[in-house]
């Protein structure tokens, strides 16, 4: 299942479905994708994983190219939010 490409993330990606194994060049992660990878990616870039399931999640994230990208989408949405956060609180503090 492809999704259309978007304008922020200008890649196409396929979400691995819940129960999944996740294939990368050949190979297959030990441990299934999670049941939500987005909601896992979320957990693990914003430091909500305890460090035995950030351990586990990062094994599997070696061995699975589509959990990977959710990722770094999810590092990029992120980091883009800190920053507009950032520019509106700058916008704020100048005098009009």
């Amino acid at each position: 299942m492809g999704m259309a490409p978007s304008r922020v993330f200008p890649y196409e990606m396929r979400l691995p479905f819940a129960g999944q194994f996740c294939e990368t060049s050949g190979n297959m992660s030990r441990e299934p994708c999670p049941a939500d990878p987005m909601e896992t990616a979320e957990a693990f870039v914003m430091k909500r994983m305890d460090r035995r399931e950030a351990l586990v999640y990062e094994e599997h994230l070696a061995g699975c190219q589509a959990c990977s990208e959710i990722v770094k989408m999810t590092q990029a949405f992120v980091q883009g939010m800190r920053d507009a956060s950032r520019q509106l609180a700058d916008d704020d503090e100048k005098p009009n």
